[in-house]
């Protein structure tokens, strides 16, 4: 007898994430044990009991995908000490590497960078909040250099970018934020005995202007990629020119020199790309420079033996229009699909307005298998 597809199969899942994603569940169900000898740190541990325990934090919880998605980074980061994605497609998926393409996309990957995809709707803010706390508490508390205090959250456009401003420094209410709606400021995300140990300062895109001070203390920059992009350079300049010598005084232009200065001033960052695809679907010319400005301020940061860079990618579709095709991102470590919000009932009201393009397709699974 044939075997019956979900709708998980149906519509597939990124190779990686889904080899990876029966060992986190298992690994989260027995209680985050150590695993070749590695282990989670007691803060890391202490977060994970506070956020994922039932009925602690009245009303407000972590969908089951949110967990999940947490998990799997922390699990590559502190269990797997931050292996490139080559040594995770070796270690969980090493037939997909017969894959051309999906080969080419990994080795362009030159720095720690993982992708979450997760359905619009599902929550994709609140793991960025969660990501951050952890790498905070486990750096200040534990003074443990493995970890960051520094972020930089990158938008593709206004429309993002006002959204984490929502997230991070409150909703606008009468042309004020309030920051008694700021998500880090609800029950869920912090232990109360811990809140006083959170000190992170957010800057905005507008906040660094010509003068501004470097700091060496915890801080997220909330910005869009353009920022961080130099426009003014000629057309056939050459990454290897922007390298140069003279890329300080000849290439960059003044407002990216001082974001570039800002971020790599410390040896420690996470760069979080939210809404990554609509980075990765801009002109070819505009991805260039933003891989660019990426590998510059990497290689700033490299100039310091004990230096930190990571990249985490959020998106709803993690692939690139290339003509008439499709490049899926070969970085996903987690997936989290809009079938499966579906079926979770998390985007009810998308399944019932947009997603008449599926109901040819749900109308051939058998009975039991239908929302």
């Amino acid at each position: 007898m044939a075997k019956k597809t979900s709708k998980t199969e149906l519509f597939g899942k990124h190779p990686l994430a889904s080899s990876i994603e029966p060992v986190i569940k298992e690994w989260s169900e027995n209680g985050y044990p150590a695993v070749n000898g590695k282990q989670i740190t007691h803060v890391t541990r202490e977060l994970f009991n506070y956020w994922f325990s039932e009925g602690v934090h009245e009303d407000e919880c972590f969908f089951e995908c949110q967990q999940r998605a947490i998990e799997s980074i922390v699990y590559c980061y502190e269990i797997l000490e931050i292996p490139s994605v080559s040594t995770l497609f070796e270690t969980f998926s090493k037939e997909s590497l017969e894959d051309k393409n999906l080969r080419h996309g990994i080795e362009t990957i030159k720095h720690p960078r993982y992708a979450v995809k997760m359905a619009t709707g599902t929550g994709k803010t609140w793991v960025m909040n969660a990501i951050i706390i952890w790498q905070y508490f486990n750096r200040v508390k534990l003074e443990d250099k493995r970890f960051v205090s520094h972020f930089a959250l990158v938008a593709p456009g206004n429309i993002v970018y006002e959204r984490l401003l929502d997230s991070f420094l409150g909703k606008v209410k009468n042309g004020k934020r309030q920051p008694l709606t700021i998500d880090i400021n609800r029950k869920l995300f912090i232990p109360d005995d811990w809140r006083q140990d959170f000190h992170l300062s957010v800057f905005t895109k507008n906040d660094l202007q010509e003068n501004v001070p470097y700091t060496d203390s915890p801080f997220i920059l909330i910005t869009n990629w353009h920022q961080l992009t130099d426009t003014s350079r000629k057309k056939g300049e050459t990454l290897s020119e922007a390298l140069g010598i003279d890329m300080k005084s000849d290439s960059i232009s003044l407002r990216v020199e001082r974001f570039m200065d800002f971020l790599a001033y410390n040896n420690d960052l996470v760069i979080i790309n939210d809404e990554a695809h609509h980075v990765h679907n801009a002109t070819d010319s505009e991805l260039k420079r933003w891989q660019e400005s990426i590998e510059i301020l990497r290689n700033r940061m490299e100039e310091n033996d004990k230096h930190i860079f990571i990249q985490y990618d959020f998106t709803a579709t993690p692939f690139t229009i290339k003509g008439k095709k499709k490049e899926f991102f070969s970085h996903v470590i987690y997936d989290y699909g809009l079938v499966e919000a579906m079926q979770d009932m998390l985007v009810k009201q998308i399944f019932i307005e947009k997603s008449s393009f599926l109901s040819g397709k749900i109308q051939q699974l058998p009975d039991n298998k239908k929302l």
